[in-house]
């Protein structure tokens, strides 16, 4: 009887760990738009062009992602920290191209598939950018 109510418990922790894997947020594969979405969220944030360049659309006025520098370090680690937790979710996609929303955001992004890479089209935050420099 003991061995019934031992395979039995062994049984149910086995059956809530492949549960609980299966209910666990999958990877993201690198160089995905969830990929390149996350990527660019946390670049935004070290104001390099080295690390932002490679992850958007080309745009003329690019350079404002990052001529301001980097954000404060405190505030880079804790938005860092939520970036890398978000939720990220395809709104609509077609071939080549995909809209998405990720739960720190309420701007949905374009990203498309140039050349075989996803790159993200940053315009809307490069407006807002100029738009709050022009308020200065």
């Amino acid at each position: 009887m003991r061995n019934g109510r031992a395979t039995t418990l062994l049984l149910a922790i086995s059956l809530s760990l492949v549960m609980a894997a299966g209910c666990a947020k999958k990877p993201e594969v690198p160089g995905s738009p969830e990929d390149v979405y996350r990527r660019f969220a946390l670049a935004n944030l070290t104001g390099s062009e080295q690390a932002i360049r490679p992850l958007i659309m080309d745009h003329p006025d690019a350079a404002i992602l990052w001529s301001e520098g980097a954000y404060p370090t405190d505030v880079a680690e804790q938005l860092g920290k939520h970036y890398r937790e978000m939720k990220i979710v395809r709104i609509e996609e077609k071939f080549e191209w995909v809209l998405m929303k990720g739960s720190d955001s309420p701007i949905p992004m374009e990203l498309r598939r140039i050349d075989g890479v996803w790159r993200l089209d940053a315009s809307p935050i490069i407006e807002y950018r100029k738009h709050a420099a022009a308020q200065r």
